[in-house]
C-alpha cells in the first residue's frame, strides 16, 4: 500500500507518521526504492518483448474425424 501510494505520487508525509514513513523506507531501501523521495518514474526501465506470429499449416499426421465432416 505504501508503495503505491508512493507510485502514485501521494506525498508519503501527509498520510502516515514519521516513524511510519522511515520504518517503511527502511525495508523497501533494500528492494532499491526510497520512498523518502518523489516517485520518478523516468527512471524506470521499460522492456518490450516483440512476439511474432506466423501462420502454421496443420502437421500431415493431423486429420479431420470424418464422422463430423459427413453426415
Amino acid at each position: 500500500m505504501t508503495v503505491a501510494a508512493w507510485l502514485a505520487g501521494k506525498d508519503l508525509r501527509t498520510i502516515m507518521s514519521n516513524g511510519t514513513l522511515y520504518r517503511h523506507a527502511k525495508i523497501l531501501r533494500e528492494y532499491g526504492l526510497d520512498i523518502t523521495e518523489p516517485c520518478n518514474v523516468t527512471k524506470f526501465l521499460t522492456k518490450v518483448h516483440v512476439v511474432e506470429l506466423k501462420p502454421v499449416s496443420p502437421p500431415d499426421c493431423y486429420r479431420l474425424n470424418d464422422e463430423f465432416n459427413n453426415p
